[in-house]
Order: C-alpha cells, then structure tokens, then sequence
C-alpha cells in the first residue's frame, strides 16, 4: 500500500478503546506501532485515528483526554466522519477526489 502512494497511519497496535487505558499504555501502543512501521515501511506515519471513533464527540474530558495527547506527539487526528473515498480509485487521482469533494461543501 505504501509502496503505490496510500498514506498510512498509526491505529495502535491492539485496538483498545484509548479512553479506557492509562496515558503509558497509549504509548506504548502508539509506540509500537511507529516501530513495526519504522522496520517494515521504513516511514514514520503523521496521521492517527483513534479505535471505536472515540474523537467523534466525546462526552467527558477524559475521553478528550488521549486524542489531545496524541496531537502533542505530532499526529493529526484523522476522524472517521470523513472518507476521501481515495482507497476506491488509483491514488494518483486522490488530488481530483479531494479537490472535489470538499468544494461540493
């Protein structure tokens, strides 16, 4: 996938739901995520999106609380309310998608 233009990005490693886990853990998870990237893809990804759409609107400070720490490390948040469509047709036309997608808005 990296290989023919996809971005990738880091999910965790074992999809825990990081409202639930200690701030050591979220790190580890995203840790160890960067690492099997690193050894695997050579690429260090910039996008992260939380498991279970936890930044969609969470409800309480805490559950805003791992999104926000993650953003400290450098990452954009990636939400899931907005699906470029790009994984439908060849990357090379995700610029187009894009372009059209959002002037629609």
């Amino acid at each position: 996938m990296c290989a023919r233009g996809h971005e990738i990005g880091n999910h965790t490693y074992t999809h825990p739901d990081i409202s639930e886990i200690p701030t050591r853990q979220l790190d580890l998870q995203v840790n160890l995520t960067e690492r099997l990237f690193a050894s695997k893809l050579g690429v260090q990804p910039l996008y992260f999106r939380p498991p279970y759409d936890i930044d969609e609107e969470p409800d309480t400070d805490d559950e805003a609380a791992p999104v926000w720490h993650i953003q400290q490390d450098g990452y954009t948040i990636i939400g899931s309310k907005i699906d470029t469509d790009d994984w439908i047709e060849n990357p090379k036309n995700r610029r187009r998608i894009l372009l059209t997608r959002f002037s629609r808005n």
